[in-house]
Parts: C-alpha cells; structure tokens; sequence
C-alpha cells in the first residue's frame, strides 16, 4: 500500500499516480457496484431495442454525461471555495462573525434557524444544485451553528427546508423545462412563466409546514434521527 505521506512528489512518483488514480474512481467497492449497472442498463436497452449497436451504447453514455455538466462545473466552483476556506480559515473567521452578528442582534436559537431557512431559499434560486449549495454555506453556518450550541444535523435539517422549498420554481432547474415539455403536451399555449406561478403557490405553504415540524423537534428537544440531536451532546 502506498502512503500519501510517504509521496514527497505525487505527480512525479508512478506508484503515488496509481494510488492516486485507484482513489479517485472509487476503489474496489465502487467498481463492484457500476458493473451490475452497466449490465443492467445495457441489457434493457437491447431487450426494448432503444440499443441496437454499439455506437448506441456510445451516444447513451455521452447524452448522460451532458446531463451531469452543469453539476460538475458546479461541483469545480464549490471544490475551489472549499480549498479557499481551508486554506485561509476564511470559513471559520465567517463563522464566528455570523455567531456574533446573531448574537448582537438577538436573533439565536430558532430564530436563527429560520433566518437560515430563508437564507438558504433565496440562494437556492440561483445555486440550484443542492450538495453545490451546501457546499458554499455548509463550513460557514454549521461552525456558526455550533457555536451557539445547535448541532450539524440540526442545520442540514434546517438547509434542507430552505433547499426543496424554491427548488421547483428557479429558473435555473434543468428539470423546470422537462416539466414545461410535459405540459405543452396538454397546454400548448404555456410558457415558463405560466408554470412557475402554477408552482409558486406551493412554497409557502411548503415552508411553513416544514419549519412547524422543525419547530415540534426543536421544542421538545426530539432527535432528528438516531444520535443526531437538536443541541451539542
């Protein structure tokens, strides 16, 4: 086994290369579980005819990695941010200024909660992937959180109320313009507008409804799930 401590130039040594290499796509276990996949995949295509040849198989993989594009660029933005916070401490300065800030204007404990919520829904509307977003906010707020006695999995709860709330009406949702294909089939007519003030009228009551039942877990100091609870333990 090849150490990365032992590697004084990774780039340089073939055998740090390797190691690199067999991280980076997973190892054994990830292996294992893409070929039943592919298998899978390749043998329903040819069973339904949708693959008749192998330049089939070729156009199906490239059409699934252009879905992906747009979250592997995203996912490149959040890794340099990531690295930035890291490297300068910026995530834990920004951390304790939003603590402080919280505390100075009296906004703790739920309080602070909701205005992560609602934080976190304006962003969603022009970060649409959900792990990019978190990303970004993730090493800011949960450090925040803490140090106001609120455990993570108190804050990923509460992200992910202010996440799925406007998900549905960004225009920035690959997904909005299948939904919009969809509907042309019935309403010619409807354009992007049409159906995002169809599903505009579902994110407050989507918020509301969500925070009441953070809000019951967060009263009655009830685990969000097993050792996962609302303060620090």
């Amino acid at each position: 086994m090849v150490r990365r401590g032992n590697c004084r130039d990774r780039w340089a040594s073939k055998e740090c290369t390797s190691a690199s290499s067999r991280a980076a796509l997973g190892g054994p276990g990830l292996q294992e579980r893409r070929t039943p996949s592919l298998l899978a995949g390749l043998t329903y295509g040819f069973t339904v005819k949708s693959l008749t040849d192998t330049e089939d198989v070729v156009t199906a993989v490239t059409d699934s990695v252009k879905n992906m594009s747009g979250y592997i660029v995203m996912m490149f933005v959040a890794a340099q941010v990531i690295a930035l916070f890291n490297w300068s401490n910026l995530g834990v300065l920004l951390a304790v200024k939003a603590a402080a800030l919280f505390d100075s204007v009296g906004v703790t404990g739920f309080w602070a909660i909701l205005a992560f919520v609602l934080l976190a829904s304006c962003l969603n509307l022009f970060v649409v992937s959900g792990s990019a977003l978190w990303s970004l906010v993730g090493p800011v707020f949960i450090p925040a959180f803490m140090l106001m006695g609120m455990s993570p999995a108190l804050s990923q709860a509460a992200f992910r109320i202010g996440d799925s709330a406007t998900g549905a009406i960004t225009p920035m949702n690959p997904y909005l313009f299948l939904f919009l294909a969809m509907l042309r089939q019935y309403e010619p007519e409807a354009r992007l507008g049409t159906l995002i003030s169809r599903l505009a009228i579902f994110v407050v009551p989507f918020l509301v409804v969500w925070l009441a039942i953070l809000g019951i877990f967060y009263g009655f100091d009830l685990p969000l799930g097993p050792g996962a609870h609302i303060g620090l333990k």
